[in-house]
């Protein structure tokens, strides 16, 4: 950009040079068609920048989303578990006890029951957590991704934007150019 501000410059005080000396309306109307051609690649790379600006504000506001619903979901998730290893142990006790009263041989076969039941509600209650977790990572990995094309996006966008000012200050140089030859001859 600094490279596009400098001959921009330039033409724009070699047009007024040579609009000021040689008082020739071509010279100065092909002055005039390159300042507007140099203010039309201004404009165009100041909304090519913006519109990459907004992609990757709305690509990281997506992103931003996704890692909250995944995180919501692994909580859920994560209560469901809870709610169930509680469940599962509080019928396991009661059974425990009601064999107890009925019979001592009994009692022992329902406190194994009752500790392989627990061990089983663990087990899923380990699963799912991790499960929710890997979800989650999976969902922080995609919003990652999703964050750097659109970086990526918006830096071609840019580097495009840059690449047509330029060419187009190219041009408008070569008018100019040609023009103040014209007006020499």
């Amino acid at each position: 950009m600094k490279r596009i501000a400098v001959s921009v410059s330039t033409l724009l005080l070699t047009l007024g040079l040579l609009s000021g000396c040689g008082g020739n309306d071509e010279a100065s109307d092909a002055a005039q068609e390159a300042t507007d051609t140099m203010e039309d690649a201004a404009q165009a790379t100041q909304e090519a920048a913006g519109d990459a600006a907004n992609a990757a504000q709305e690509t990281a506001s997506d992103a931003k989303d996704a890692v909250e619903e995944a995180a919501s979901d692994a909580g859920d998730m994560a209560q469901e578990a809870t709610d169930a290893v509680q469940d599962t142990a509080a019928d396991a006790a009661q059974e425990a006890e009601d064999a107890t009263q009925e019979a001592g041989d009994m009692a022992d076969e329902a406190a194994q029951e009752a500790s392989d039941m627990a061990d089983e509600a663990a087990q899923e209650a380990s699963d799912m957590a991790d499960e929710a977790a890997q979800e989650a990572e999976d969902a922080t990995q995609e919003a990652g991704d999703m964050a750097d094309e659109a970086a990526q996006e918006a830096g071609d966008m840019a580097d495009e934007a840059a690449q047509e000012a330029g060419d187009m200050a190219d041009e408008a140089a070569q008018e100019a150019e040609d023009a103040a030859q014209e007006s020499t001859q």
